[in-house]
């Protein structure tokens, strides 16, 4: 069990029950951890965090592997809290003192979720043949935009999570606007993730432009509150609850915003709703 207790004693009993290094005890932590933050109690998850991070810095990549796949696996179901903005916020913090091992997991974050956001673009039905398009190579560009807002340009550096999510998912959208705005022989991808995609068997399908435009179309067209609550859900994979606590409103204007968005994409593009996971 994760005690409450001061932050020392909460980190030397983590740091112990994790010398057990075997899957069944990462799971009994970290769910403990998320029964904290449903009763508004996140310090035992940050606590994870920061130790899970500091073991990466030493050169122990497992705790953080696992942190990273836990949070990203309930971010797919209905559970109330996956974690992500909490362990966001962490690395955000330690960003500030240009802690490299906080921005390496910041990416494994986003490149999840764009990953995710190009497989289910990528590889749908509506899409034709062109061998030079891979989620992955959209992945990539995301990853050197964000490099370039974030550790280039301290006026953007983003200080909270819901900064974060917002710049992310801007960033995202923006690129593959622009690839669906090119002419088929300049849509070259970067290969930075040539090996990822060797080993995953990655498609070479593209986008089939006038469907997805309508869809990013209708999307750029959302009211601001619904624009911010689409960006959460869908292109940062939190739950309505975690949307909502981002945002300080009640979880019941989440569900109806959300509503209202699938409404207005569905009058847009209704033959893109079929292929885009959880907001189909």
């Amino acid at each position: 069990m994760v005690h409450s207790g001061n932050d020392e004693d909460r980190r030397d009993q983590i740091e112990a029950r994790l010398d057990d290094s075997g899957k069944e005890t990462w799971d009994t932590i970290f769910h403990e951890c998320i029964d904290e933050l449903g009763r508004e109690n996140s310090e035992p998850l940050q606590t994870l965090a920061h130790i899970c991070l500091d073991r990466r810095a030493s050169g122990n990549e497992l705790a953080c592997a696992r942190l990273i796949d836990s949070c990203y696996e309930r971010s797919h179901g209905d559970d109330e809290n996956s974690g992500t903005a909490v362990v966001v916020q962490v690395c955000l913090d330690r960003l500030q003192s240009d802690d490299e091992v906080a921005w390496s997991v910041l990416q494994e974050f986003t490149f999840a979720q764009v990953i995710k956001k190009c497989e289910l673009i990528i590889r749908s039905k509506i899409s034709r043949n062109n061998p030079v398009i891979t989620e992955n190579g959209v992945a990539a560009e995301v990853y050197l935009r964000l490099d370039k807002a974030i550790r280039q340009n301290n006026s953007a550096m983003p200080r909270t999570a819901r900064e974060y999510f917002g710049l992310a998912a801007r960033n995202i959208c923006w690129h593959i606007n622009d690839l669906l705005r090119k002419p088929k022989n300049s849509q070259e991808e970067s290969g930075v993730f040539a090996d990822l995609a060797a080993s995953t068997g990655v498609t070479t399908e593209v986008l089939k432009m006038d469907v997805w435009l309508k869809f990013w179309s209708a999307v750029s067209e959302l009211p601001k509150e619904q624009r911010e609550v689409f960006d959460l859900i869908w292109m940062n994979e939190l739950t309505q609850y975690e949307a909502a606590k981002q945002m300080g409103i009640k979880r019941d204007r989440v569900k109806d915003l959300w509503r209202e968005i699938k409404i207005k994409i569905a009058e847009e593009c209704e033959e893109v709703l079929p292929h885009l996971g959880r907001l189909g």
